[in-house]
């Protein structure tokens, strides 16, 4: 199979002569090598069923600490005003205006601002891949055929970045930050899900908290309702541990997944409200893993939907993560980190986490 391209992976989906629902982001984090301070940057495309004329751009920032004193900001664009390059052109995606308020991703570049209610951030970084792009689904067909509805590729599964972030007037240097950048695409946002990476993993009860090169995992798991039902999760996950690749996306691992998620609805608080713990086996390989955040880790963001009600996103990019493979009765690495991304998705309200943009 021929090497996948970034730049056509990161290709926007969104077409404006289709009058359809569709959601569609590129999203970038990267976590400081002392694992202190968190990025997180999104750039979306919103266009609501049969009025996809009036759709927007926004431009989407957070930045974390690890006292939870986070910055959460956003800015909103008329789609009109926004350029999309088309597949086959030199990549360029601009919303709004990248030199003030806006966003602008070319080729290894993310450069752009925004601001809510006083607070800013403005940004100019650039990601070093230190692998292929990644195309989570298992089979490509998967891409271009109805189900399912939302579809994910990433463009840098394992990156470094340089640059730097204003937050509110501070300057923070992004040298040798680890990163990646996803691109999904949808008619409306899962109605239930959660989704992880990480890519700043240590051997477990390594006081040293010694960075494994060439390891990372990502994986999802959503559900959707259908009438008054729930469908079973539907689980895909990647693994490199050193180098060696674990495909857990294929229809063996999907029917083998034991997942069990947490977003804090109901009432449900206390540790572990907010956590995801997903299982699966393909062939002699076995993956286990966990995430979790407490509350204040968490910020909370209005996702609106081209239909329907408001999706919540509970997002933190400084969750714990535990990670274990498997083969046969071999354990290959048992790993842990506290620089995780992680997301929740939900549609009740009920979580507990303000939602700050």
């Amino acid at each position: 199979m021929a090497e996948r391209d970034p730049d056509r992976d990161n290709t926007v989906r969104f077409d404006p002569l289709k009058n359809r629902g569709h959601v569609e982001s590129h999203f970038l984090k990267a976590n400081s090598p002392d694992g202190q301070h968190a990025l997180w940057l999104k750039m979306t495309v919103l266009a609501r069923e049969g009025a996809v004329a009036r759709a927007v751009t926004e431009v989407w920032g957070i930045a974390f600490r690890r006292d939870g004193n986070h910055t959460a900001v956003k800015s909103t664009f008329p789609a009109s005003s926004s350029r999309f390059s088309a597949m086959g052109s030199p990549f360029r995606i601009t919303y709004g205006d990248p030199d003030a308020e806006g966003a602008e991703l070319t080729p290894g570049r993310i450069r752009g601002g925004a601001s809510t209610d006083g607070r800013t951030m403005r940004w100019d970084l650039t990601l070093r891949p230190k692998c292929a792009p990644l195309r989570t689904l298992p089979a490509e067909a998967m891409y271009t055929l109805p189900l399912p509805k939302t579809k994910t590729i990433t463009p840098y599964p394992d990156a470094v970045c340089e640059g730097w972030v204003d937050v509110d007037g501070e300057r923070w240097s992004l040298d040798g930050w680890r990163g990646m950048q996803g691109h999904n695409w949808a008619p409306r946002h899962t109605d239930h899900y959660a989704w992880g990476h990480c890519n700043v993993l240590w051997q477990r009860g390594d006081a040293t908290r010694r960075r494994l090169e060439d390891t990372w995992v990502e994986a999802g798991v959503g559900r959707f309702k259908v009438g008054p039902w729930w469908t079973p999760w539907l689980a895909v996950g990647h693994v490199v541990v050193s180098g060696e690749r674990f495909d857990f996306s294929g229809p063996r691992a999907m029917r083998r997944a034991e997942c069990a998620v947490r977003d804090g609805t109901g009432g449900h608080g206390g540790a572990g409200a907010y956590s995801m713990r997903y299982e699966t086996t393909d062939g002699d390989a076995r993956m286990v893993l966990a995430m979790s955040s407490a509350a204040d880790g968490m910020v909370g963001l209005r996702y609106e939907n081209p239909v329907g009600p408001l999706t919540h996103c509970l997002n933190s990019k400084l969750a714990q993560c535990s990670l274990r493979i498997e083969r046969g009765d071999r354990v290959l690495a048992e790993l842990e980190s506290d620089c995780a991304a992680f997301e929740l998705g939900t549609m009740d309200p009920t979580h507990g986490i303000t939602l700050r943009v």
